[in-house]
């Protein structure tokens, strides 16, 4: 999520004591959540499920924000908290096959290819788009952290509750199997593909996220408030 001075304003209102300032730090963080665990969790029923929660944490925690420019992360703390909770109860065997080592030697796809047609960096962005989809959710939830939000690997670490080194080998294997899914891609349609590295993950990223939209946000908050009731 974006710091902002709206957002500033609001988080500020609500730390005073000010209860209807969370409907409006409820607008301006919507799909920001929503696309967190959209990416995260394909069902629509337990994405909303888990939508209202993290928004009933983010209300009943206010106490544990100190000041208003610690909100971004105090809000990462109680989304990726829960995210990670939900693939801990849900893909543990998944856990298991990981700490066995299943993911930690991703092959590199060293195909020199060449085409008439160059794609550009967002042009490769949009092929990625497609695999971002097809990372199981212990991958999806590291890329988000590591490429959307630019999060450092020993905070990522800290929020996911595991070593650096689980961390570095969850990039790893995502920007190679990304990166292999673009050059394969690329050999289908005879075109020759912009680097597959971080910035390029990230373009991926924010193009999903500017197609992304809380479906029925009034219908979402007033579920938020009943469960808080």
């Amino acid at each position: 999520m974006i710091y902002t001075y709206e957002l500033s304003v609001q988080v500020k209102k609500f730390l005073n004591g000010n209860t209807e300032a969370f409907e409006k730090i409820f607008v301006m963080t919507a799909d920001d959540v929503y696309f967190h665990v959209s990416m995260v969790i394909s069902d629509p029923a337990e994405a909303e499920a888990m939508i209202i929660r993290i928004y009933k944490d983010l209300y009943t925690q206010i106490g544990r924000l100190d000041k208003v420019e610690n909100v971004i992360a105090w809000y990462n703390e109680i989304l990726y908290h829960e995210l990670d909770n939900w693939v801990g109860h849900n893909f543990m065997d998944l856990l298991l096959t990981e700490g066995r080592g299943k993911f930690d030697h991703p092959k590199q796809n060293n195909d020199v290819l060449y085409g008439e047609k160059l794609y550009n960096e967002s042009e490769t962005a949009l092929i990625a788009v497609d695999y971002l989809y097809e990372l199981n959710p212990i991958h999806s939830l590291t890329s988000l952290a590591y490429y959307f939000d630019k999060l450092a690997v020993d905070e990522i670490a800290n929020l996911l509750q595991v070593d650096d080194d689980r961390i570095n080998k969850r990039v790893e294997y995502v920007t190679l199997t990304v990166e292999d899914f673009c050059k394969q891609y690329a050999k289908s349609h005879e075109v020759r593909i912009a680097t597959v590295d971080a910035h390029m993950i990230l373009l991926a990223y924010v193009q999903l996220f500017k197609s992304v939209e809380l479906p029925h946000p009034n219908k979402v908050y007033e579920k938020v408030i009943e469960a808080l009731r």
